[in-house]
């Protein structure tokens, strides 16, 4: 998609993300889980923190988040929330691991206990180089024994050959959203727009992402020296097997 980048997704969905997104089932699991990893206490570091439906929470439960986000937008709203000024956050691009400073930070930096990149936002890095220099740059900040969780779709039988589809999210009186996808099964990608269209005018919603089988984020987190500890189909530790369509995967990186 000509003229999309790291800020589109966020800057495209800011002002809509929290009515349409901020309930997703397994929120809740979510953040119990990452607790537990981090055992309670230390630094969560959040790529693709958005508005704060996780930062949030994981702050409340007394973890020191820190997150890594695209776009202005999507800051701005996690600033308007009770504690969102709070969450040290670095706007630029997921794919450059920079974790937020802070004062009583040593001076080579923090060291994160857990890392999170929760409900595809891995596959917003529309190529595999990208991917790749993400979870390198995170392997890099986390401390021995720290984890790497990623949360993904797994890919259909439906994405094995290219083809386009227009669907129906919104019917109303007032407002049609249509959401236009292309597929792409040789570069793993699919891209598009929600094309929001109401008496105020049209809105187009641009989004992209690289999708990846189980197999390639195993090897993405070996290369980056993270070894996997845990594969489940759901936060709440639902085994994985050959019919789930989701991914939590768990990597940590090895003590010595």
């Amino acid at each position: 998609m000509d003229g999309f980048d790291h800020r589109s997704y966020g800057d495209g969905f800011a002002d809509v993300y929290d009515d349409w997104y901020a309930d997703l089932p397994g929120t809740a699991a979510c953040v119990a889980t990452v607790l537990d990893l981090a055992g309670g206490a230390g630094t969560v570091l959040e790529l693709g923190t958005g508005t704060g439906r996780l930062a949030l929470p994981l702050r409340a439960a007394g973890l020191d988040v820190r997150g890594i986000e695209g776009s202005e937008q999507m800051v701005a709203r996690l600033r308007t929330k009770p504690g969102g000024a709070d969450v040290p956050v670095t706007v630029g691009d997921m794919a450059d691991v920079e974790v937020p400073r802070l004062a009583s930070d040593p001076p080579t930096g923090p060291v994160v206990d857990v890392a999170v990149i929760a409900v595809n936002t891995l596959c917003n890095l529309a190529d595999v180089a990208a991917q790749r220099r993400c979870v390198q740059g995170v392997g890099r900040v986390l401390g021995p024994g720290g984890r790497l969780v990623v949360e993904l779709f797994v890919p259909g039988d439906g994405l094995q050959e290219p083809g386009s589809d227009v669907r129906v999210r919104t019917l109303a009186v007032d407002r049609v959203v249509l959401s236009v996808e292309r597929h792409d099964p040789a570069d793993q990608t699919i891209t598009g727009q929600f094309v929001d269209i109401s008496e105020a005018g049209i809105r187009l919603r641009p989004y992209r992402l690289r999708y990846l089988h189980p197999a390639q984020l195993d090897e993405l987190a070996r290369d980056a020296g993270l070894v996997p500890e845990h594969r489940w189909a759901d936060w709440t530790g639902t085994p994985f097997d050959d019919d789930s369509t989701n991914l939590v995967g768990v990597y940590r990186r090895p003590v010595g």
